[in-house]
C-alpha cells in the first residue's frame, strides 16, 4: 500500500487530499480521503439528525482544493499507474 498526499496550493492544513494506492493480482484499487472540519459533539448531533429529515443546505456541503501546478506530474503519474492496473 502506497499513500500520496496532495497539499492545496493555498497552504490550508484542512486542505489536504490523500490518496491510498495498493495493487495485487486482482488489479489495483484507489481510495481518495479528505479532511473533514472537526465539530463540536453537539453540532454533529444536530447536523446528524438535519441529514436523517433531509434538511440540505442551499449551499451544498463542501470546499475546494486548488492542486499545485507542482504536484501536476504527480498527480499524473498516480493515475496512470492506476490505470494500468485496471487492465
Amino acid at each position: 500500500m502506497e499513500n500520496e498526499y496532495f497539499e492545496c496550493h493555498c497552504h490550508s492544513p484542512e486542505h489536504l487530499l490523500t490518496f491510498r494506492f495498493w495493487e495485487d493480482e486482482h488489479g489495483g484499487e484507489l481510495y481518495a480521503h479528505v479532511f473533514l472540519r472537526p465539530e463540536p459533539f453537539y453540532k454533529r448531533i444536530w447536523l446528524g439528525i438535519k441529514y436523517i429529515f433531509g434538511y440540505t443546505c442551499r449551499f451544498g456541503y463542501f470546499d475546494e482544493f486548488i492542486l499545485d501546478p507542482k504536484d501536476v506530474d504527480r498527480m499524473i503519474e498516480l493515475l496512470n499507474r492506476y490505470k494500468r492496473s485496471l487492465k
